[in-house]
């Protein structure tokens, strides 16, 4: 919806919801046209079959602006309903466009009643059907215009007057309408613009937070955002006794890697071994970064030594199968992995630094003893390394 269709169909709503309003006033001014005709000597007939168009109108549109509001609740704005909507407000201008029939039987003062009245409802309409112009239009045309033709028919100077002080007014109530509809047009599009701003710039600054807390290359969190989540995971971790693990990786050989087929394959390597990773997280708690480099870490809430262990020895194997050449390996002649695995009890560590120490110092020893291994150790009941190995 552009800005244009965003105001109409503010400026509609906003009839809607007055749509009530404007119904008051009509009974209200019926009412007193109606006593003034009766005290004038009117007849009793003519004056109740004009209040019946009257409140016939008024019901009218009491049931489409009832429709309205539902339709609005549950569809949304919609541009041909709401001009069936505007209208519908000529039925009101018709009824009161017929008090003229009231009239002829009435005395001057009657007269000056009904047209003095009619003309109010007319200058009323401004503020409360002037927001949505077709509307305004539908009543105040059909209102003003029975009165002015009739008058201009009559052809002596009283009518005459009583024309031309129509017309004018007509012109008047029109002109300010119009004006009153441009100044709330132009209200709500600069609020549109003010808040489509606002909006733009909250989501540059939350794509600029998810960046600065993302890696470029891989997607994946930065160092940044994995101690962030360290710290918190930790915490938790002390506070409920439940046990926390983490791997860290790294790949075997890279640099030998990169100087052999070029960093921009590199690139792609990481790449790859990125999805890999976030394809074996299936808990939203579980979280991976790129560490830095060719090392990535996990972090692995309330995961026991058998559950940790069990996902790096997997993030090994489907590393392996992915079968990316690496003729510079002293391992095999595609690309694998090491992994560090660490599950420990948080109360007897000192610092999420020394829990990722001594995860780094698991995938040292793994590096140490020729690579593509997963060590594992669990610190909650053992320092007792656990070694696995396998071929790529």
């Amino acid at each position: 919806m552009d800005l244009d269709q965003r105001v109409e169909a503010t400026s509609f709503r906003y009839l809607v919801d007055i749509g009530i309003i404007p119904v008051l006033g009509s009974v209200g001014g019926s009412i007193l046209v109606a006593a003034s005709q009766i005290a004038a000597g009117a007849l009793y007939s003519e004056v109740a079959l004009w209040l019946a168009l009257v409140y016939l109108s008024l019901g009218i549109r009491l049931w489409m602006t009832r429709r309205q509001r539902a339709q609005l609740a549950s569809k949304g704005y919609q541009h041909p309903s709401a001009m069936r909507y505007a209208f519908s407000y000529s039925t009101a201008g018709i009824a009161w466009g017929l008090a003229i029939m009231l009239l002829p039987n009435a005395s001057p003062y009657a007269q000056f009643i009904v047209i003095a009245i009619t003309q109010a409802m007319v200058m009323g309409s401004v503020m409360t059907l002037g927001i949505f112009l077709p509307a305004f239009l539908s009543f105040a045309l059909p209102a003003m215009l029975p009165m002015i033709i009739i008058s201009i028919a009559e052809g002596d100077t009283q009518n005459m007057i009583i024309a031309a002080y129509s017309t004018l007014f007509l012109g008047l109530f029109v002109s300010i309408a119009v004006r009153f509809n441009r100044s709330m047009q132009e209200t709500w599009k600069t609020r549109f613009d003010n808040d489509d701003l606002v909006k733009a710039l909250t989501e540059a600054q939350a794509h600029l937070a998810i960046q600065a807390q993302s890696d470029g290359l891989t997607g994946m969190a930065n160092r940044r955002r994995f101690d962030d989540v360290l710290e918190t995971e930790f915490a938790r971790a002390r506070r409920s006794g439940e046990a926390l693990s983490l791997i860290f990786l790294d790949v075997d050989y890279f640099k030998a890697y990169n100087d052999t087929y070029g960093h921009l394959e590199g690139d792609q390597c990481l790449q790859k071994i990125a999805r890999t990773l976030q394809q074996q997280l299936f808990r939203a708690s579980d979280f991976a970064a790129r560490f830095g480099g060719e090392e990535f870490t996990l972090i692995l809430p309330e995961t026991n030594h058998a559950g940790a262990k069990s996902l790096a020895e997997k993030i090994r194997h489907e590393v392996a199968a992915l079968q990316i050449p690496h003729s510079a390996s002293q391992v095999h002649d595609s690309v694998t992995v090491s992994l560090g695995v660490i599950t420990l009890n948080c109360a007897a560590i000192a610092s999420p630094a020394d829990a990722l120490s001594l995860a780094d110092r698991q995938l040292y020893q793994a590096k140490a003893e020729g690579r593509n291994r997963v060590i594992a150790v669990d610190l909650r009941v053992s320092r007792t390394a656990e070694k696995t190995q396998g071929t790529a």
